[in-house]
């Protein structure tokens, strides 16, 4: 009751800017803790340390602005816009202060899915793209990294956050079918560019093989398609008789 009664003394917004003050006035460095991405274990090279402090420096830029307590939503708004400006996300929930000094942000990332080559002004560049089909926002140089798709349109590559096409969606869901197999880790790529042709897809092997797969897994296949079941099937009889 005594605390009650010096709340209605002072006046509730009184009250409210002194604790504002002690949560300006607390040592120490803004925390932001962002969602754990459940793939990064088994694909750590698909977000980079450099971009997860990137994104924390964001939210930390966006707050320095407005007062740092928990009772302030202004930056809080701010960082929430700008990380999904980033393309990183799937989606963000909310950020919210746990502590004048910490800002948990709640979300899912995307899930990047593959790499697609990409000649890019005069740059041999690989190209991150989800599960989604959608571009994400990390490139780099030209390496062996796996899963990857080659054979793309120049013209048809989208900017961050843009869609790809039907072919690279294609390209998604082969890698997908055949993840699980052990001799998946002979597969350097899936090369896209048959598919305006009667080639369709092709699986290009660092064993020097290249084998024409045809349609996207997910397609419509009319009665001259080999079933997916006599694919795989056929894959397995070579890799268990001929190592390749």
């Amino acid at each position: 009751l005594v605390g009650i009664g010096m709340g209605t003394v002072m006046g509730l917004p009184e009250l409210e800017q002194r604790a504002m003050a002690r949560d300006q006035a607390l040592p120490g460095d803004l925390q932001v803790v962002l969602p754990e991405p459940g793939w990064y274990a088994e694909h750590p090279e698909w977000t980079l340390p450099e971009v997860r402090r990137a994104l924390q420096g964001l939210v930390v830029d966006s707050v320095d602005g407005h007062s740092r307590s928990p009772r302030v939503r202004d930056g809080l708004t701010e960082a929430h816009q700008r990380l999904n400006d980033t393309h990183w996300f799937r989606r963000i929930d909310r950020l919210r202060w746990i502590d004048p000094r910490t800002i948990v942000v709640d979300g899912e990332w995307e899930r990047p899915a593959a790499w697609v080559e990409a000649d890019r002004g005069g740059r041999q560049l690989d190209l991150l793209v989800g599960t989604d089909g959608r571009r994400l926002p990390l490139e780099e140089e030209r390496n062996d990294r796996r899963p990857r798709i080659t054979g793309v349109d120049a013209g048809s590559i989208p900017e961050v956050g843009g869609d790809f096409g039907e072919d690279v969606l294609a390209a998604l869901a082969l890698h997908r079918l055949l993840a699980p197999f052990d001799w998946n880790d002979q597969i350097s790529s899936i090369d896209v560019s048959g598919l305006s042709s009667s080639e369709g897809l092709v699986i290009r092997t660092n064993q020097g093989c290249s084998i024409v797969w045809g349609a996207s897994p997910e397609a419509r296949i009319d009665a001259s398609e080999v079933t997916i079941r006599q694919k795989l099937d056929f894959l397995d009889y070579f890799d268990r008789n001929f190592g390749r």
